[in-house]
């Protein structure tokens, strides 16, 4: 069961909040992709009596409030207010494609409250010499928008956020055979629909501005050291990604001595957290040490 939630900041902003699992099991808060929602967070049955999954809409997403100066330290200040409502003392940190990024980023700022954190699928922008060329064009496009024209950045993306069902289809076009197979199943299939719809629901505009303010902060200059993250972090890459190569973990991992590279065979973008897979990742690589 999927239980809605939403906590006010004091800027006067709105956090939605989907809560999976058990109150009293390890929490781990959910950093969903871009372009994503707390809906994309999914707790296989087989390990949801073992955890307690938090995932949440960064601003301009699903149902928390645009912010058009949103920051990674006012993401990481998100993360802490979350952990409080929800009485959570030690932060696990579960972060998917941008998300994983993003993960790093808050890990950093909160120190030493946070002691895990598991970055699935995530772009290795700052430590790959041309990471556009380990991507999909369709990302690497975005990118490439976001450093060259950030000023028409979120006008040329309303072409993709006018509905949940045209983003849908973009980013089909840029996976892989087995992440499509994974999303075409009839229950994932809705889930992913659901995701993309949550996504765009406030609308081509402010879907659009909420993309391009992610997208700026992905490229920005880098201000966050992983080389001493207290937290252990393992990086998890499926070998088949298409969206991003696989050589963004292994990018990722050469620039934290202490984390551990987990490449799923035969897996692609989505499918490690979405497909057949799902339990065992969270058993072997997510919950292990937890």
């Amino acid at each position: 069961m999927t239980i809605e939630g939403f906590i006010d900041r004091p800027d006067g902003r709105r956090l939605r909040v989907l809560e999976q699992g058990e109150s009293d099991a390890p929490a781990w808060l959910y950093l969903h992709g871009l372009p994503g929602s707390a809906d994309e967070a999914w707790l296989p049955g087989a390990v949801a009596d073992r955890v307690h999954l938090l995932s949440f809409d960064r601003p301009g997403y699903g149902g928390s409030t645009t912010c058009s100066e949103y920051t990674l330290a006012m993401l990481a200040e998100d993360i802490g207010a979350i952990a409080d409502a929800y009485s959570v003392p030690t932060i696990r940190l579960l972060g998917f494609s941008a998300g994983g990024l993003f993960a790093l980023a808050a890990a950093r700022l909160l120190g030493e409250r946070v002691s895990r954190v598991v970055s699935v699928g995530a772009p290795a922008l700052h430590w790959l010499d041309d990471p556009d060329r380990e991507a999909a064009a369709l990302t690497a496009g975005a990118w490439q928008g976001a450093r060259d024209n950030p000023e028409q950045l979120a006008e040329a993306l309303t072409a993709l956020t006018r509905d949940g069902a045209t983003l849908q289809e973009a980013m089909r076009d840029s996976l892989s055979p087995e992440d499509i197979a994974i999303i075409d199943q009839p229950g994932i299939r809705h889930r992913f629909a659901q995701t993309m719809a949550q996504a765009t629901c406030q609308g081509a505009i402010t879907s659009a501005a909420a993309f391009a303010s992610e997208l700026q902060l992905m490229v920005s200059p880098w201000r966050y050291e992983l080389e001493t993250l207290p937290a252990s972090v393992n990086f998890i890459h499926g070998d088949s990604d298409q969206l991003l190569t696989v050589r963004h973990l292994e990018a990722l991992h050469q620039s934290c001595p202490h984390s551990r590279a987990v490449i799923l065979p035969g897996e692609g973008h989505y499918s490690p957290l979405l497909g057949p897979g799902a339990s065992a990742l969270w058993t072997d690589w997510i919950l292990e040490n937890a």
